[in-house]
Parts: structure tokens; sequence; C-alpha cells
């Protein structure tokens, strides 16, 4: 590791409450000669796992200032910014966590923000979705700052699911809190509290979390390469050209076995037309089934109110939906099958695929398990 970069580590474990230290040895450290994201140059990044930095960059900075950084994106990891962002503008989401972490930051000790960094008092301790919702009104605001150089959360694309690792996440954050109130006692920084109320204090609802699945196979891409000028026209906005390649089809399967009632199929029947609006896949299909599939219905193109039915009521077989699938909708980018897991699974298959189920001692061969209340 650089010099600059261990000795604002020896700074932190000497100045700062043990909290930081601990997730940052937790983490992957990467030093880049040049650390790029989106096609620019930035200081660090992170994707909630670990954090990576420009050697040259990180090098410039003043001890504090240093200190500063490494808390700052210590924090990204603890808030979990990475897995909350949802279908939010990543742009947009990531200003807004910088504001309210370095308003948190902000009158820590042997700590100095960087000149270039984002504070607002006005914001005072909102939270990051709230400033969020405030950015989106002021267009004017969001404009006049330097988008491609604030750029320092990136997309989680690790093996663990989101579930996961966020509960991983949690529990690290967890254990460090619990080592500093063991260290320091009732001195324990309030900072801390606050922290813990973010993160501990809550469960991510299961469509926030399908919805983060789906953001993630969406195949659209932003290019900061250039900047999309009917915005810049006619809005004063400085957004990137999109790169249309969205999803084909995705397709839904409920296990209509009597796991799911009718009230929750009503909750996530609005749950996933506002995620299918906010993906716009070009075609979604709808399999109902329990031993076999019952019934199949297609929506019409680019329709996204979905209303799911209870038909059926015997036993469960998830393979004559795999079959469904793979024989007749090749063109399927993501199944993703409501259920309580008890059935007959497939081997394999090379569909991106999640399971959203309220069952958490069934273990699945492949895909991705979304632990959910359906009643939310």
């Amino acid at each position: 590791m650089s010099k600059a970069y261990s000795n604002a580590c020896v700074k932190m474990l000497t100045s700062q409450d043990i909290f930081f230290t601990d997730i940052l040895y937790s983490l992957k450290i990467e030093e880049l000669d040049c650390l790029e994201v989106n096609g620019n140059r930035v200081l660090a990044c992170t994707d909630g796992t670990s954090i990576k930095f420009d050697t040259e960059l990180f090098s410039k900075l003043t001890l504090f200032e240093a200190v500063f950084v490494l808390a700052h994106e210590v924090m990204h990891v603890a808030l979990l910014h990475s897995l909350r962002r949802g279908g939010r503008n990543p742009m947009v989401w990531n200003i807004a966590a910088d504001y309210a972490i370095n308003g948190m930051l902000m009158g820590q000790r042997n700590m100095t923000m960087p000149k270039d960094g984002l504070y607002n008092p006005a914001y005072g301790r909102m939270s990051t979705e709230q400033i969020y919702e405030l950015l989106m009104k002021d267009e004017k605001l969001i404009s006049a700052i330097e988008l491609n150089e604030l750029a320092d959360l990136i997309d989680y694309k690790g093996e663990d699911s989101i579930q996961e690792l966020e509960g991983k996440t949690k529990q690290r954050v967890a254990d460090a809190i619990a080592k500093s109130r063991k260290m320091y006692g009732d001195q324990s920084s309030s900072l801390l509290r606050e922290i813990a109320n973010i993160v501990l204090n809550q469960r991510t609802p299961w469509h926030k979390v399908l919805r983060q699945f789906m953001v993630s196979k969406d195949r659209t891409q932003n290019s900061w390469s250039r900047v999309n000028n009917r915005i810049l026209q006619t809005r004063n906005l400085i957004c990137p050209v999109r790169h249309n390649n969205t999803l084909r089809r995705v397709v839904i399967g409920v296990d209509c076995s009597g796991s799911i009632t009718t009230t929750q199929l009503g909750r996530m029947s609005a749950h996933i037309s506002d995620i299918l609006k906010q993906c716009r896949p070009k075609d979604v299909t709808i399999l109902y089934f329990d031993a076999k599939v019952l019934a199949e219905h297609t929506l019409e193109h680019r329709s996204y109110d979905v209303t799911l039915r209870a038909i059926g009521g015997g036993g469960t077989n998830f393979r004559p939906v795999f079959e469904r699938v793979e024989q007749h909708y090749t063109d399927a980018d993501v199944l993703i099958m409501f259920t309580d897991l008890y059935g007959d699974f497939p081997k394999s298959t090379s569909i991106p695929c999640a399971w959203v189920t309220g069952t958490e001692t069934v273990k699945v061969p492949f895909g991705e398990v979304i632990y959910a209340e359906l009643d939310d």
C-alpha cells in the first residue's frame, strides 16, 4: 500500500472511533495508478464490498483530508448506499448520499473535507432518500454540479445476492458498533447511534430488492462520453446519452398451490407493476402453475399493469415452468418465481432467475433468493 494510504490508516486508527477502521480492514482495498468511473478520473469509489483509490490523487490530499475520504467511503459501505438505490437515478443518488455522509462527518475530529466535497447544512440530518427527492426537484442545482467527477458509487456485481450482501454488511456494522461500545462505553459517539438507527433497525422490503435485481439485468447503459443535447437544451440538465438495450421479456411464475393468499397477490401486483414501469421490458408473460402450468397470460406490448389471480391448488413442480420458458420464450431475460419453495426443482437453467419467497429453510439449486414478507 502507498505511504499516503498507510499514514491515513494509522491516523484513523489512533484518532477516530474504532468503528471506521474495523469496517475498513474488513474490505478489499485496491490502489490504482488511474481510477476511472464512467470514463472519468475519480479519487475513490466503492461497490459496497471493496474500496478503490487513485494513488496519485490520494497522495495529493492532506493527512486530515485523506482520513475524511477513508471515512467517507466506509460510510457508503456501512449505510448500504450501493444497495439502497433501487431504480433511482444513479448519479443523483450518489450526490444525495455524499451530502448525507458529509453532513454526518462534519465536525468529527482530525478530519477535513476536501475542497470539492459536497456539504449543505440545510440538509441537516436528512436521510439520503429525503435529499434525493429534494435534488430531483432542483434541476438547476443538479446541472451546476460537475457530475462526472463525483461518481464514487459503482454497481455491485459480486456472487452474493443483494440480500446476502445486505445481511453480511449489517452484521459487519453491528460487530463494529459492538466493539466501539465495549471500548468506549457511554462515550461511544452519537454518530454510531445514528448509523445503527439507519442500518440495523430496518430490513429492505422484498419489492425494493426485486427492483434492484431487475435493474441489474437491464442492459440499458448510460454513456458520459456524450451529453444528451435534447435534455440539456430543453431542461438545462446535464445527463448522459442512454444506449437502449432494455430487457426483452420478463416471465413471472406464480405458485398456485395455495401458499399465496388473494390479498397478498393484490399487493404483489401493485409492486410488480411499479417495477415493470421502471424497467420497461418489451414483453411480460405470467405463468400460473402448481404441478403443471395451469395458465399463461402475456400483457399487451408495453403494458405494465399486472393483476395476479389465484387458480389451481395442487402440488408444486417448478420443472414445467422452466421447460415452458426454455421452449417457448427463448427471448426471456429474467424469470421471477413467487413461491414457498416447496416443490421439485430442475437441475439447472440458463435464465437469470429470482425466487421471491417467505421460506428461509429451503436451499435452491440456482438463482437469487429474495426473502419476502408478502404482506408488505
